[in-house]
């Protein structure tokens, strides 16, 4: 019983969060609600028993690409939507087309039979994982962390150059 609560309860969470990431006009505060979203669907995997997933989508949704936005934005300094991308006047199909992916979904969601099984211990799929990542895959897990290094740095250098030009025109 408790569970369900709290599971609607992040559920509630979720889906609002989400909506304000669409519809607010402020980039950094879509960008935050972003995060809302993210931790949510974390505190999702927690309540499935995936603490594994639950610290991934922490560090590598909540954590690494709200930085990369927040990061765009600042080099950018673009505050509104309204200058990054004009507003089109399709909002009405997209509510429309919103409004019946949904239908079908919940209809679906409404004719599956749900068969609930016992798995296996989610300590054991965590300790697993982080065996395979830690022993047996360590330097493709170390390489890849040093390639992303390499790319954030050219991602801000690339950025600084153009700044600097803009400021020289």
């Amino acid at each position: 019983m408790l569970t369900s609560i709290v599971f609607y309860i992040f559920a509630a969470v979720i889906v609002a969060s989400a909506l304000a990431v669409v519809l607010m006009k402020n980039l950094v505060h879509a960008a935050l609600y972003l995060v809302a979203a993210f931790v949510g669907v974390a505190a999702m995997y927690v309540l499935l028993e995936a603490e594994f997933l639950a610290v991934v989508q922490i560090l590598v949704y909540a954590g690494a690409v709200a930085i990369i936005i927040a990061f765009g934005l600042m080099l950018t300094r673009r505050t509104t939507m309204s200058e990054t991308s004009g507003f089109n006047t399709q909002k009405r199909w997209a509510a429309v087309t919103g409004a019946v992916l949904f239908g079908i979904i919940a209809f679906l969601f409404a004719r599956t039979d749900w068969n609930v099984k016992e798995g296996a211990s989610s300590t054991s799929v965590t300790e697993g994982i982080s065996e395979l990542m830690f022993v047996d895959y360590v330097i493709a897990f170390e390489t890849i962390a040093i390639l992303l290094l390499i790319a954030m740095v050219g991602a801000i250098v690339i950025a600084k150059e153009v700044k600097k030009r803009r400021d020289n025109a």
